[in-house]
């Protein structure tokens, strides 16, 4: 009868935790429902945040000691663009986009798809830089440290290292502020809003 009961007890506990954590995703409004006044709160709450949240810095010593990195071309290339790295504790990742030539494919169908390289990125700790094929800089990310709730942010950098943007994560909302960290816009399960609630298209 004791066994019965504490596997009980410790059932419903599990239920109770698992609840705990799912139902304020479904309970919660969305972006397009909070008064105007909420939105701005939450806004002015995830600048709070940023600034309070550890984010390494990023500099040309960085680059050159870290990823091998003199100019804004990737001596190393080649290789890098092949998905292979001798960089110690980096990786590097082809990354791609999808092709559709125009007009109808031999057989009178929709021509075949295709997945194009365009180029790689080569990763370390928290430092991600993206190139084009033939190896020259597009932009480098930074992210920060998590906090205990799962919050992060990327500060995304031109091939200068200048501030380009910061794009802050807090699971469904995805904030994105320019370089002088004045709101864009924001995601919402992959729709983009505007500060009032009107969607982006």
């Amino acid at each position: 009868m004791k066994k019965v009961f504490r596997n009980s007890v410790l059932f419903f506990t599990f239920i109770c935790v698992f609840l705990s954590g799912i139902l304020p995703v479904f309970c919660s409004e969305l972006w397009s429902e909070l008064s105007q006044n909420e939105r701005e709160e939450y806004v002015d709450f995830c600048l709070k945040n940023i600034r309070s949240i550890d984010v390494p810095e990023i500099s040309k010593k960085i680059l050159e000691d870290e990823f091998e990195i003199k100019t804004n071309r990737d001596p190393n290339y080649k290789i890098h663009a092949e998905g292979i790295t001798k960089i110690p504790e980096a990786t590097s990742t082809r990354t791609f986009t999808r092709y559709q030539p125009q007009g109808p494919y031999l057989t009178g169908s929709k021509s075949p798809v295709a997945d194009v390289q365009v180029g790689y990125v080569l990763a370390k700790g928290d430092f991600k830089l993206n190139f084009n094929k033939n190896g020259s800089l597009q932009d480098v990310i930074v992210k920060s440290e998590k906090t205990s709730d799962n919050i992060y942010f990327e500060q995304i950098y031109s091939k200068n290292l200048n501030l380009k943007s910061t794009v802050y994560y807090d699971s469904p909302y995805q904030v994105v502020f320019d370089n002088n960290n004045e709101f864009e816009k924001i995601f919402e399960y992959g729709q983009a809003y505007n500060i009032r609630g009107k969607k982006i298209k």
